[in-house]
């Protein structure tokens, strides 16, 4: 018994858009608002083509952030809760299997992929811009469903990777961060505009000698960073002069037991002040989308 064994494209066919998305934010610094109007996730013709461009790069964790639940036998669904990371089971109701379509990617061979998401995206609505549920600052839930014990995918902008660091550590959840190594984080000209790429602590900002090292110490960095490409250092290893306290953007997805676990973790007043403020938004938006 495999996933393929009990998924259908029916299962996925108006929320692939989702994985586009995060494969979308991996790869550029735009905006929430401009990538829910990009072709790739509007179009579905190049929805498809964009999906099965990943699945020939191998990149199958984003089609995590698209989730569906089955109700089976209850053997069955035990054998495929033991048998797949990241499947949702609980035992309060055995019989119910929660898997992403990942899962079910993984199961096909590369001709079934394609036909697969050829019918998944056949399937689908008329193309239209997807609507967010809702948006606390900087906190957006893209997506919710109640089905069962439901699902959520959010989407956070301008955290610092010092704060990614511990969120990844909620290995029951799905993300897609924006790249460093395919996306140049400033002009290659040092007398161009860069963009304001620090997230600054309020004990830093607050703080005029400290703020003077923060800002010193951050410009030598870019400006470092800057050289490397310049000199034909590969992105990639340039990066690594990089602060961890740089912006990014990341999707984050989960069965909502899971989220709730991260939110009511990181919500305490012993969590760092930054994951914190973004455990709270998520949890005014999922308890009131």
């Amino acid at each position: 018994m495999r996933i393929k064994d009990i998924a259908s494209p029916d299962d996925f066919a108006n929320i692939a858009w989702l994985c586009a998305l995060g494969a979308r934010v991996c790869y550029t610094k735009k905006s929430l608002e401009d990538l829910l109007q990009e072709s790739k996730i509007t179009q579905k013709k190049e929805t498809k083509d964009f999906l099965l461009r990943l699945c020939s790069y191998k990149h199958f964790s984003v089609f995590s952030h698209a989730f569906t639940y089955k109700k089976l036998d209850k053997e069955k669904a035990v054998y495929l809760a033991a048998k797949y990371f990241k499947t949702y089971w609980n035992e309060e109701t055995p019989d119910i299997i929660g898997f992403s379509l990942r899962h079910y990617l993984e199961d096909l061979t590369e001709e079934e992929r394609d036909k697969t998401i050829e019918d998944i995206l056949t399937l689908n609505k008329d193309s239209t811009i997807p609507n967010v549920v809702g948006s606390e600052d900087n906190v957006t839930l893209v997506y919710i469903s109640r089905a069962y014990y439901g699902y959520a995918v959010f989407y956070l902008e301008d955290i610092s990777r010092v704060m990614t660091h511990q969120l990844v550590r909620h290995t029951f959840l799905n993300f897609s961060q924006r790249s460093q190594r395919y996306v140049l984080q400033f002009p290659k000209k040092k007398d161009l505009p860069r963009p304001d790429m620090m997230i600054i602590p309020p004990t830093i900002k607050n703080n005029n000698e400290a703020l003077d090292i923060f800002i010193k110490a951050t410009k030598q960095s870019e400006d470092a960073y800057i050289d490397l490409v310049n000199m034909g250092i590969p992105a990639e290893d340039a990066r690594f002069i990089l602060p961890h306290g740089q912006k990014t953007n990341i999707v984050v997805s989960g069965p909502i037991p899971h989220i709730m676990d991260f939110i009511n973790k990181r919500i305490e007043k012993g969590a760092q002040w930054e994951i914190r403020d973004v455990a709270t938004k998520m949890k005014i938006l999922i308890e009131n989308p």
